[in-house]
């Protein structure tokens, strides 16, 4: 069963159907007015006066507004508040009207004895048995007159459709200062009471910080005492290194006998050379390893103490991370430096892995000291573009405001929505929640299809953005707002399109009959019956 498409949501287009003799005005937010909806929106002026029912050829479009999608909030009930909004002030506007007007002078203009004579004439004239005086025609004509004024809300849709927008217009841009104004005062007040309960907390933990400084400052010249013996390690795997590779040009000149009786000689230098490394490599990584203990331990300490961070601390915790980023570069280095898999591959039967082992070597150490200068040669640029990276990331940091990342209290759902009536605190909390949550209104993107382009002039002024746009012809029903129509044209598209086809295909029918007929002239003529008829003939 195929199941009905769900009506689109309302406010989004607004339509105004007037009458063609009493030009009165009825608002719809579909294209279809609905009959009770719609007398229900006109006054009640006495007998006769109000129609039962509505009349498909009394009743034509006079305007319709378009909002733009944009418009469109986060609300699900009433995605399209200001369409809404206008509708509900059209109605009001014109309830206004009908109670508030100004009498014309045609009504307190006195009738003359000669006015009074004429009718009097009229109904003598008039015959039949009512009897009626002038004076009750004066009357009857003077609530006519009246009753047409009510009536007539041509002239008073079109200014209060101007004077929406553009109160809609001047109150979007102040509700949007207001707004803003009031988010920034009550941010402030909140973060006043955060750094108040941070600084109470947070001279609890002055002893403990202190503390944990000096342990640091402890571990750092540990640290140093430490480097200095990888100094001294070095030194000896460079002394032992030599003397490879002195072993190693003497043995390019021996005989095969004489490098494996060689060889049994260099064996003790092989085994010190991998204590060296494997020592020297233990010693750094463990250097390295207690760094980033001191260093997660401090970064641990500082995300402990939340809220109490201040601006100082939270630049000292950015670097304390890009540190330690460094120092896992430095990690991943010596593990991808290894000389000890060298050193286990060597054959020293073999000059060319020799080789290929003093120059592993000869890479390790000069990593080794760079890696001192903080420096790498394999990882050198990527370093010095962290480096750079962080030198603009600090930059950016420098007119941050870390007040911002900090996130606002949760809010209490059973105070704002069962709060006594009696509490002002609490009332203007609400209201206060309440101008928040208002939709800031816009003119941009809103047009307006008029019937008879000359009616807008019936306004004073209108919103710059407001488009005006000509509707296209119709007879009872409004033209759908969302139908594309060709410039200069009041037909839409999608007919144009229909018709063309249609004339081609008109067009090509009337050229195949016309070939078809000529076909069959050519054919007779050309028969051998047919010529000899002729030639006969």
């Amino acid at each position: 069963m195929l199941k009905a498409a769900p009506a689109l949501p309302h406010g989004r287009h607004i339509f105004a159907y007037r009458n063609v003799k009493t030009n009165q005005v009825v608002y719809s937010l579909n294209r279809v007015l609905q009959n009770n909806a719609a007398l229900k929106q006109l006054p009640d002026l006495g007998a006769n006066r109000k129609p039962t029912a509505l009349r498909k050829d009394m009743w034509k479009p006079l305007w319709t507004l378009a909002l733009p999608e944009s418009t469109q909030n986060g609300d699900a009930k009433e995605p399209y508040r200001q369409g809404l909004e206008v509708f509900r002030k059209l109605r009001e506007y014109r309830k206004l009207h009908e109670l508030n007007w100004t009498p014309p002078p045609e009504l307190a203009r006195p009738y003359t004895a000669k006015d009074i004579e004429r009718i009097q004439t009229w109904l003598d004239q008039r015959g039949g048995s009512k009897k009626e005086t002038p004076h009750d025609i004066i009357a009857r004509r003077k609530k006519n007159l009246r009753a047409r004024l009510v009536m007539d809300q041509k002239a008073n849709s079109v200014a209060d459709l101007a004077a929406i927008l553009l109160e809609q217009e001047s109150q979007g841009s102040t509700m949007s200062l207001t707004q803003r104004r009031e988010a920034k005062q009550d941010r402030l007040k909140e973060l006043e009471e955060m750094f108040d309960l941070a600084s109470k907390e947070a001279v609890m933990k002055i002893d403990e910080d202190i503390t944990k400084l000096q342990e640091t400052m402890e571990g750092d010249k540990a640290q140093k005492r430490h480097y200095h013996d990888l100094t001294l390690k070095k030194r000896r795997a460079k002394f032992a290194m030599l003397q490879l590779m002195q072993a190693k040009a003497e043995l390019n000149g021996m005989s095969t006998e004489e490098k494996n009786r060689h060889g049994e000689l260099l064996r003790p230098i092989i085994s010190t050379l991998r204590d060296l490394i494997s020592k020297l490599n233990d010693g750094r990584l463990e250097a390295v390893r207690q760094r980033i203990r001191v260093l997660v331990a401090e970064t641990k300490d500082l995300a402990a103490q939340g809220d109490a961070l201040s601006e100082e601390k939270l630049v000292e915790q950015y670097d304390l991370h890009r540190e330690k980023a460094e120092l896992k570069l430095t990690e991943k280095l010596l593990k991808d430096i290894d000389l000890s898999a060298d050193v286990d591959k060597l054959d020293l039967t073999e000059p060319a892995k020799l080789y290929q082992c003093q120059w592993s070597y000869m890479d390790w150490t000069l990593a080794a000291l760079q890696l001192e200068r903080g420096q790498t040669p394999s990882l050198t640029t990527t370093l010095e573009g962290t480096m750079e990276q962080a030198e603009k990331d600090q930059a950016k940091f420098e007119g941050f405001s870390y007040d911002s990342l900090l996130e606002s209290f949760p809010v209490d759902s059973l105070e704002a929505t069962h709060a006594p009536a009696k509490s002002t605190k609490a009332g203007e909390a609400r209201n206060r929640e309440k101008r928040q949550l208002k939709p800031v209104f816009t003119t941009e993107g809103i047009t307006v299809h008029w019937e008879n382009p000359s009616d807008p002039y019936f306004a004073a002024e209108w919103p710059e953005n407001v488009q005006h746009v000509e509707m296209p012809a119709v007879r009872h029903r409004a033209p759908d707002p969302t139908v594309n129509y060709e410039a200069g044209s009041k037909t839409p598209t999608w007919v144009l399109k229909k018709a063309a086809k249609k004339a081609e295909q008109a067009q090509a029918k009337t050229q195949r009959s016309f070939l078809k007929s000529i076909n069959s002239q050519v054919e007779t003529l050309w028969r051998p019956e047919a010529r000899k008829e002729k030639t006969s003939a």
